[in-house]
Order: C-alpha cells, then sequence, then structure tokens
C-alpha cells in the first residue's frame, strides 16, 4: 500500500483515496500535506526501526538470519519464527524483552514516531489512543505476573518476562510465544482471551479491532449512560476532530458482549490461587457455600446491568425494572 501511495501520484493518480482505504483504523489523516511525503515518512519510520530491532538481536546471540526473520515477524505482527519452539527456543531474557519492547512499537501508530522526530513530545503525551493502549498492556502484565509467579513460576522475574511477551503478542496479533499459557490459570488466560479483542492502535502493523475503536466505543458509552441521567442533554463524541455516532441497537449489542467477557472473567475467579489462603482458614465454615453466594451476588449484579440496557434499547417504556421475568430470554 505505501509503495502503491509513494508512485501513483508520479503519473497523476489519487494515491490519498487508496491510503484511505487500506488504512488500518477508522481514521486516515496524513502525517504531512502531500501524500507523497507521508510515504516517505512512513518507509523511513519503519526502516530505522527494522535496523535497531536486527541489530539488537544480532548482540543477543541470534544469526544474521535468525535475526532477519524474527525482525521482519516483529514489525509485521507476522510472528514468523524459524524455530518451531518460537522465540521460547532460545531461552534468552534478553531477546525476550528486546522483542516484547518492540511488538509494543509496532502496535502503536507509526505518525507518533514523526511527532517524536519533530519534537511534538506534548502531542504524543496527550494522545488518548497511546494511553489507552499503553494502560491496557501496563494492567494486563501487572495482574498476569501476580497471578502465574503466585500459581506457577514463584520468581517475580519469570513471571515478568513471560507475561509482558505474551501480553505484548496476544494484543498485537504476533502470535510469537516463549511459554505455554495454556498451562497458566484461568484467569491469566481470560485476560489474554479478551486482548484478543482489542488489537494494536490505529495506523500500526497490528491487527484486530484496534484500539481506536475501544476508546471510540468507551466514549460513546459513557455518553448514553450520561443521557440516562440528563435526557435533555446535547452531548457529542469528539476524536480527532471527528464526530460519531453509534445508534442504541448497537450500543446495547456491543455492551452485552463486553458484559458477557466481565461474567467470564469472574467465573475464572474460581480457580485463583490467591483463593487458597483464605479457603483454608474458612474451611470448617463451608467456604464453597460462601463463595457461591459471593459469585451468586455478582451475577445478579451482571443481570441487573443486562435488564437495565434491555430497557433502555429493545423494551418499550412500560416495561418495569422489577419484572425480571424476560431474563431468561438472555443469551448470557
Amino acid at each position: 500500500m505505501v509503495v502503491a501511495v509513494a508512485v501513483l501520484p508520479m503519473i497523476g493518480a489519487g494515491g490519498f483515496h487508496i491510503f484511505k482505504a487500506e488504512s488500518p483504523g477508522p481514521i486516515a489523516d496524513k502525517i504531512v500535506p502531500r501524500i507523497k511525503d507521508t510515504a516517505k515518512i512512513l518507509y523511513a519510520t519503519y526502516i530505522i526501526i527494522t535496523l535497531a530491532e536486527f541489530i539488537l538481536l544480532m548482540i543477543g546471540g541470534m544469526s544474521p538470519f535468525e535475526a532477519m526473520v524474527h525482525t521482519f515477524g516483529t514489525l509485521g505482527t507476522g510472528g514468523f519464527s524459524t524455530r518451531n519452539g518460537s522465540i521460547g527456543a532460545f531461552n534468552s531474557s534478553y531477546i525476550f524483552i528486546v522483542i516484547s519492547i518492540f511488538m509494543i512499537m509496532s502496535g502503536t501508530n507509526f505518525s507518533l514516531y514523526y511527532s517524536i522526530y519533530k519534537g511534538k513530545w506534548r502531542d504524543v503525551l496527550k494522545n488518548s489512543e497511546l494511553r489507552l493502549y499503553l494502560g491496557i498492556i501496563s494492567v494486563s502484565v501487572i495482574v498476569i505476573t501476580i497471578n502465574t509467579n503466585l500459581s506457577l513460576y514463584h520468581d517475580w522475574f519469570e513471571a515478568f518476562k513471560h507475561s509482558l511477551f505474551q501480553t505484548s503478542s496476544i494484543i498485537t496479533t504476533t502470535g510469537y510465544t516463549t511459554a505455554d499459557y495454556e498451562q497458566w490459570p484461568t484467569f491469566s488466560q481470560g485476560i489474554l482471551f479478551v486482548l484478543m479483542f482489542v488489537g494494536g492502535s490505529a495506523g500500526s502493523t497490528g491487527g484486530s479491532i484496534k484500539v481506536m475503536r475501544i476508546l471510540v466505543l468507551i466514549k460513546l458509552l459513557k455518553r448514553e449512560l450520561t443521557k440516562i441521567l440528563h435526557p435533555r442533554a446535547v452531548l457529542s463524541v469528539r476524536l480527532v476532530e471527528n464526530q460519531w455516532q453509534m445508534t442504541h441497537s448497537l450500543i446495547f449489542q456491543v455492551s452485552l458482549c463486553y458484559i458477557c467477557l466481565y461474567s467470564h472473567l469472574v467465573q475464572s475467579l474460581y480457580h485463583l490461587k490467591v483463593l487458597d489462603f483464605w479457603e483454608r482458614q474458612v474451611r470448617s465454615q463451608q467456604p464453597l457455600v460462601i463463595l457461591d453466594q459471593v459469585l451468586s451476588l455478582l451475577d445478579q449484579h451482571r443481570l441487573m446491568l443486562i435488564s437495565q440496557f434491555i430497557v433502555k434499547y429493545s423494551y418499550p417504556s412500560s416495561c418495569c425494572l422489577d419484572d425480571l421475568s424476560y431474563l431468561q430470554l438472555l443469551p448470557c
């Protein structure tokens, strides 16, 4: 796509139309006014990052061929490897950390690197998509590190490096592995499962839904919940000077999906090793009954959230919240 964008303006064709159609994300903004110069900047950015990772992997002990293959597999988020055991076959913490960092960089909007080059640090730090992207990765890595360290690795650095690598690999849809995460606790597997539906940033090489769309969804849900309390309020969602609109039906459907994902994580608490100490202390008082009561309350909270969305977006205004007879129709 970048080659076509760079060549078409030379023959008088409109390269921006291809750029807009093929851009990975809901917004297709040019970095500079001329689309040809935008293509050159993207090329230069990609080449510089490629050379940096190639050199670092060579320093880590990879052969030139393996360093080249894994560099292309990382920056393109394709996940191709020369080893059957993927990156885990190298058994090197240095290589794990280097590739983790460059996978995160590959999932970042490439236009932000040009902003860094121009010295516009404030614009980069204020970028809401980047903050959400890094926030999701940070929270996921911390939670998975704690969970896997308590139940599997019993070594903080070992748990951290595998958590960082797998989180970076899953959220950017790269596919590299350093550990068999099917042996991880159910709660950590649930977090990785949710990350598959997040993806990288718009304008990156990552796949999936993209963080930009998740951010727009969060802002729209916040607006709709605010309008429940203030029906006459006129609230617009603006993101990079674009106004977004979403129908009530779509908001209801997407909200229902994420409530179901939340329920999946709640149910995975059954397998958390963190609860072992508490269970031993209250074993004489039937802990499973107590735990069932706690999870039952969480399920009731989930059903009430679903019922509120159904009443607002799917059922007539005469339906009463106290009448929960229709909950048997819920897909969850």
